[in-house]
């Protein structure tokens, strides 16, 4: 099942090896690679009736990993929402207006936009739509919604917000439509399995697979996804390996609800079949924006702290527990107070649990740097930083010239120079469909600019080869898949992408734009043809 051989000849096969080894040629038999090296060599070794494909020059890399994305959620923002991103709020608007013109009175209008997008208001919103609740997603962590969609939510000025929430009020107490981390509030109605399992096959095979990506870490929005996936993988329609990774409550898309029970089951980090397995269990720390938790804020009222999920006994708590249940754990902490709690926790539970080769990772850690001491403290913790390159796309023009002394931002080259690990990512939900693309990841760690074409400390860029280690090489070790994936290497997965120029000779700036000529899983093409 989901396995199949070929030879690969005539080719660059950069295996990004230890040793940086560049052949000429791959077999892959029953889902595994078993030579490589000269054509000739393996063409000799190729066995009857395995089909042999001529590279004609082309080059193959690894297949890339995408080691924290919400394949979900973009899902339904290509296929079930309406998209406004990056657009003003009167084309937004007319967008949503002529979605509810569409719409049968009462169904639910989900807008999809972007990072720092101004929203419409309620008022505004009320206008366009009102006998249809609206909710516009800035993104998976700020939403502005109409009247009616507070209501159907039974949100009013006596309304409190679980923990992890916020919603905005004004100065007389009524919320104002603006909430913040707080999506799962809005009983918005998901797609049934079916049509949901077809959305998430075509948007991982657009969006990722055609680009060389032959594994996703996904954070799943529901169990209705959760089964989904298992439907594919039992119909051998799984477009490439999917490593799913749940979401603790409290949190966005939570579907673990306690980590006693989740514990009890057994199943450890890596369960499952070669193509679906369990990865992690994420926790929310804070939040983003005015949610995340910073140490200055903490000296001031605490209407004006960012949002916290989780005290810090409670946290070794968790990480304890899965420490010795054998889940791995991502913890998203945008704030440097939320960094800190991630960090003392690891520490506190390595000493109460010994060593262990538990990477722990801190999601969001190396967005911003300017305590270069913590570097030494993630890696003798043996946590996993993992910044999102992409998000440079989206950085204020003058965020450089903004920092402390001595502080840097997507600090790529000290944090690899320091032997960490950075994985390689997309982190959309949605908001950044090209992000997707891990060429427009790995572009932005050498070029260093946002989408105005602003630096950003560009005395971190690396080269086009480091870069993309952290889509292979970092990706398979912080999901502890290294002996699988990350490098072509006898015995590992025969997870291929192949490209008709090498990138690594590309102009970096054709990079985000690049497109796999064929993709290859386990031995099987998912993508492209001969």
């Amino acid at each position: 099942m989901n396995v199949g051989s070929v030879a690969l000849v005539g080719g660059r096969v950069r295996t990004l090896d230890a040793a940086g080894r560049v052949a000429e040629a791959v077999l892959i038999e029953h889902g595994r690679i078993t030579a490589i090296g000269a054509s000739q060599e393996v063409r000799e070794r190729t066995p009857r009736g395995v089909p042999v494909i001529d590279l004609a020059g082309r080059t193959a890399l690894p297949g890339l990993i995408d080691a924290h994305t919400h394949l979900e959620l973009s899902a339904l923002a290509d296929h079930f929402w309406v998209p406004v991103r990056f657009l003003p709020v009167d084309q937004m608007l007319a967008r949503i207006a002529d979605a509810v013109a569409r719409a049968e009175p009462g169904a639910w209008i989900i807008g999809q936009g972007t990072f720092d997008q101004v929203l419409p208001t309620r008022t505004q919103l009320d206008a366009v739509a009102p006998a249809n609740p609206v909710v516009v997603r800035e993104s998976m962590h700020l939403q502005s919604v109409n009247t009616l969609a507070l209501t159907l939510a039974c949100i009013d000025r006596r309304f409190v917000a679980p923990v992890g929430m916020r919603v905005r009020r004004d100065a007389s107490g009524d919320p104002t439509g603006v909430i913040e981390e707080g999506f799962d509030l809005f009983p918005v109605p998901w797609p049934e399995r079916e049509p949901l399992a077809g959305a998430l096959a075509a948007t991982a095979a657009d969006g990722w697979v055609r680009h060389g990506v032959t594994t996703i870490h996904e954070l799943p929005a529901s169990t209705r996804s959760m089964r989904a996936w298992q439907g594919l993988d039992a119909t051998d329609a799984l477009p490439c390996r999917m490593v799913v990774n749940p979401i603790l409550e409290p949190g966005h898309q939570a579907i673990v609800e306690a980590i006693e029970s989740f514990a009890r089951l057994g199943f450890a980090t890596g369960f499952g079949p070669d193509w679906l397995r369990l990865g992690a269990l994420k926790l929310f720390l804070d939040g983003v924006g005015d949610a995340a938790l910073y140490h200055e804020q903490l000296r001031g009222p605490a209407c004006g702290w960012g949002l916290q999920c989780f005290i810090y006994n409670e946290l070794v708590d968790i990480l304890a527990r899965c420490r010795d249940a054998g889940i791995q754990v991502w913890m998203h902490a945008i704030g440097d107070a939320a960094q800190s709690q991630a960090l003392d926790a690891i520490e506190e539970v390595n000493l109460a649990c010994g060593p262990s080769d538990h990477r722990t990772r801190i999601e969001h850690a190396g967005l911003f740097v300017d305590d270069w001491s913590e570097l030494d403290r993630w890696r003798a913790a043996g946590a996993v930083p993992v910044p999102t390159a992409a998000f440079m796309h989206g950085e204020r023009d003058d965020r450089t010239s903004t920092l402390p002394a001595g502080a840097r931002v997507y600090p790529y080259r000290t944090l690899i120079e320091a032997g960490l690990k950075p994985p390689g990512n997309s982190d959309t939900a949605g908001t950044q469909p090209f992000a997707t693309n891990p060429w427009h990841g790995i572009a932005s760690m050498v070029l260093r600019e946002n989408r105005n074409g602003a630096k950003l400390s560009p005395e971190e860029t690396v080269d086009v080869a480091t870069a993309t280690r952290t889509y292979t090489e970092f990706g398979a070790h912080a999901g502890f898949d290294e002996a699988r994936t990350g490098s072509l290497e006898v015995g590992k997965f025969g997870d291929v992408a192949m490209f008709v120029h090498d990138p690594f000779a590309l102009d970096v700036r054709a990079l985000p734009e690049l497109e796999a000529d064929m993709t290859i899983v386990g031995g099987r093409i998912v993508h492209g043809e001969d």
